[in-house]
């Protein structure tokens, strides 16, 4: 019996039934610790990251009158000047949400 467990590590076949067996076994804990890992992951930083890119747009988009703070939502697109206080509404403000 001894000859024959010689024999198999000489040839290698032990070691790779060894190795076989840890890459079943880690591909086995992959599968089933990764998408927790993932889904983990994401509750933690997902709430962050689409809070911080709300903040994001909200300070690209400015909405209000510069001058005097007016909301400018619904003011018509063609319109060039505040209606509150006539100031001119400079490009890039969000006007028709």
């Amino acid at each position: 019996m001894a000859a024959v467990a010689d024999r198999d590590l000489l040839d290698g076949t032990a070691i790779e039934k060894l190795f076989y067996e840890f890459r079943v076994m880690l591909l086995l804990a992959t599968i089933v610790f990764a998408p927790a890992l993932v889904y983990l992951l994401h509750l933690r930083s997902g709430r962050r990251a689409v809070r911080r890119w709300l903040v994001e747009v909200a300070q690209q988009r400015p909405t209000a009158c510069i001058e005097c703070g007016y909301s400018l939502i619904g003011t018509p697109i063609e319109s060039t000047q505040c209606p509150e206080c006539g100031a001119t509404i400079p490009e890039g403000v969000d006007q028709a949400d």
